[in-house]
C-alpha cells in the first residue's frame, strides 16, 4: 500500500492508530464514544477525527441520540478501513482494550490507596 507522506506522518501521531482502531471496531464513534475508550486528550481527539476527514481516512455521519438530538459521527472510508486491517493484523485492538483495563485498575487501586491514607 502506498499512503502519502501526509497520511504517514497522522498515522505516526499519538493516538491517531487507538483512534483509528476504536472505530474500526465499533463501526461508527462518536466524539464522546471515543473520549471514554481511547487514552489521549480531548483536545488531540478533535485535531486527529479532524486530520482523519482531511485527508480521505474519516467520514462525518449523523447519530440520532435521544428522539431528535442528533451528534456528529465518524466512520472509516474505504482508505480508513485500509489501515484498519493492517491495524488488526498487528493484535492492536485487543492491546488498546488490554491497556485500558489495566489503566482502569490502576486508577482503582490508587484511589484505594488514597481512601486508606485519608
Amino acid at each position: 500500500m502506498d499512503f502519502s507522506d501526509d497520511t504517514v506522518n497522522y498515522l505516526e501521531s499519538k493516538g491517531t492508530l487507538e483512534i483509528l482502531s476504536q472505530i474500526g471496531s465499533e463501526g461508527e464513534c462518536r466524539h464522546f464514544d471515543l473520549r471514554h475508550t481511547v487514552i489521549v486528550s480531548s483536545s488531540t481527539i478533535t485535531n486527529r477525527l479532524n486530520k482523519g476527514v482531511k485527508l480521505g481516512l474519516l467520514d462525518h455521519t449523523i447519530v440520532h441520540i435521544d428522539g431528535d438530538r442528533t451528534e456528529k459521527g465518524y466512520e472509516l472510508t474505504e482508505k480508513g478501513h485500509q489501515i484498519y486491517g493492517i491495524i488488526q493484523n498487528t493484535g492492536l485492538p485487543q492491546k488498546y482494550k488490554e491497556r485500558k483495563e489495566l489503566e482502569e485498575n490502576i486508577n482503582h487501586s490508587e484511589h484505594k490507596v488514597l481512601q486508606i491514607i485519608n
